[in-house]
């Protein structure tokens, strides 16, 4: 088809598969098996219809390239410039902003060429201009010479207490023995109280500490203790003497007497003996303890 692409094909006429219609004379036996099958009749009933496809024969102009042309623009930031200037108000050292900067603006303008799938063939600038001025920072930074200050001082007082020890006296009582001792008067401690002028920087870091006073606030109690002198005259040796008795057993003797009623090799008792008892009386003497001394 000669108005058809080259190497493009299409159905003109679709195919339709005709029909084959054969008739066989079949012989079974009694169970139904087959034992001969003769082919009767073998006839076309319907007859095919024959497939026609179109092939182009027509040749295909190369077609130019397709290319587009358009114009591209980009946003760039354009910093700005700090500027200082002196400022005799503010205290030497410091700083302080005047005027805060601001970023520009930079608009840049491109030709962009692209082929037919969108791919990026060239890019051209066309233009490339500030359309938005950037702000210079200006930053005052202070010259003033800030006069030192008068070391800044208090003066305070400070008191403290502290504990004052008490004597202790002795005294000798005649009516207490020899040796022993006693608290008369409970002694018990003072009070001295010293005042301080105390001088402190700004910090309150302590400067100096010189002593105002040192008085006894609270006088302490002495203390006395009674000390016995009496000699303790030596006591007689008490001793009492007793009487003590003790009983003892006596043992008795034993008597044979010859009965000739008895037969001879045997005994039999006429009368039990008995033990008897001795009485022994001591005269005892006992010191005060009741220790025994000696016995009589």
């Amino acid at each position: 088809d000669p108005n058809m692409d080259s190497g493009t094909t299409a159905v003109k006429t679709p195919g339709q598969a005709g029909e084959r219609t054969i008739v066989y004379e079949v012989t079974r036996d009694a169970t139904g098996k087959e034992i001969s099958r003769v082919e009767k009749s073998n006839t076309i009933t319907k007859a095919p219809v024959t497939e026609v496809i179109a092939r182009g024969t027509k040749v295909k102009e190369p077609e130019e390239p397709k290319v587009t042309v358009s114009e591209e623009s980009k946003v760039e930031s354009v910093g700005y410039e700090t500027q200082y200037i002196e400022d005799p108000n503010m205290d030497s050292g410091t700083t302080a902003v005047k005027t805060p900067g601001q970023a520009g603006e930079r608009t840049i303008v491109y030709e962009v060429t692209r082929d037919a799938t969108g791919k990026e063939i060239s890019r051209v600038e066309k233009s490339n201009t500030i359309t938005k001025a950037p702000v210079t920072e200006v930053i005052a930074r202070g010259t003033k010479v800030k006069e030192p200050e008068e070391s800044k001082v208090t003066v305070s007082e400070e008191s403290k207490v502290e504990s004052v020890g008490y004597e202790t006296q002795y005294i000798e009582d005649p009516n207490m023995d020899s040796g022993t001792t006693t608290v008369k008067t409970p002694g018990q401690a003072g009070e001295r109280t010293i005042v301080y002028e105390v001088t402190r920087d700004a910090t309150g870091k302590e400067i100096s500490r010189v002593e105002k006073s040192n008085t006894i606030t609270k006088a302490p109690v002495t203390e006395v203790i009674a000390r016995g002198t009496k000699v303790k005259e030596p006591e007689e040796s008490k001793v009492t003497v007793s009487e003590e008795s003790k009983v003892e057993s006596v043992g008795y003797e034993t008597q044979y007497v010859a009965d000739p009623e008895l037969l001879e090799g045997t005994t039999s008792l006429r009368t039990p003996g008995q033990a008897g008892e001795r009485t022994i009386v001591y005269e005892v003497t006992r010191d005060a303890t009741g220790k025994e001394i000696s016995r009589v």
